[in-house]
């Protein structure tokens, strides 16, 4: 090719354009023509090298991605449980009107089915109450399955389990502190254990320690 090139071109060309084209082929026209350059733009497909850095780079922002992915999933799953104990709540206040007396679950009109474990809910969450009318009341919603089973919130009316009242409460089962739901998913801080679960204080809630009903 160079032979070619330089009989049809650099021979008929003044030695000042000869001097131009000698360095245009040189410099620029060998990068696709020289045997010296067997991987240039003229070349099928990719190195193995480079699928490899594909492969890392997509590897990389799938491990960043799917965790943020799934934070979120699960955030807007647990605004359900939040909704869900407002309208126990809520259900609960028009019961207490009209009867001066909490009431249960089996006596609220709040359209849930009922489980075997005596909660009501559906086949994504449950909805409980706790109360003895002298030492706690609790309002709960928790996930029925996935990775936070049995993790969710409370709204206690009575403060001497959870330590504090009128205000919503994140809770785990058993008593670790290590909070894989409440405090990495809401930045909950460790309150106490009782009744077999971990409370934890949900950040921005003003709560009261009075010993009477909130």
């Amino acid at each position: 090719m160079r032979k070619i090139y330089q009989k049809m071109y650099l021979k008929k060309k003044s030695p000042a354009k000869s001097v131009l084209g000698g360095f245009i082929h040189n410099v620029i026209l060998r990068g696709f023509y020289s045997e010296s350059y067997p991987l240039s733009f003229n070349r099928a497909g990719f190195t193995l090298i480079e699928l490899l850095v594909v492969v890392l780079i997509i590897g990389i922002l799938a491990a960043i991605a799917v965790p943020q992915y799934q934070r979120a999933v699960w955030r807007s799953r647990a605004v359900q449980l939040q909704v869900a104990i407002k309208r126990t709540m809520d259900a609960e206040e028009e019961y207490y009107l009209a009867n001066n007396a909490w009431g249960s679950l089996g006596q609220l009109d709040l359209g849930y089915a009922k489980n075997t474990d005596g909660t009501y809910g559906n086949d994504q969450f449950s909805v409980s109450i706790t109360n003895d009318n002298y030492s706690i009341h609790l309002v709960k919603a928790v996930f029925q399955d996935g990775p936070y089973k049995g993790s969710g919130f409370a709204y206690s009316r009575l403060n001497r389990t959870t330590g504090l009242c009128g205000c919503l409460l994140c809770i785990e089962p058993g008593s670790s502190s290590a909070g894989p739901f409440c405090k990495k998913l809401f930045g909950a801080t460790p309150l106490r254990s009782g009744h077999g679960q971990m409370y934890f204080r949900m950040p921005n809630e003003n709560c009261t320690s009075s010993q009477s009903r909130c």
